[in-house]
């Protein structure tokens, strides 16, 4: 069985930013592992 949506599609978070924060071209030579950071970022309702 699958679970039954007992919000009835309301949302509970809003997007703040459309596209994810990812890191600059200078982050990525002084800290190689920060090429697959990506930041989102919403908001609880």
């Amino acid at each position: 069985r699958l679970p039954i949506c007992v919000c009835g599609k309301k949302r509970e978070i809003k997007l703040i930013n459309k596209k994810p924060i990812e890191a600059t071209e200078k982050e990525c030579l002084e800290n190689s592992r920060s090429k697959s950071a990506k930041l989102r970022i919403i908001e609880k309702i």
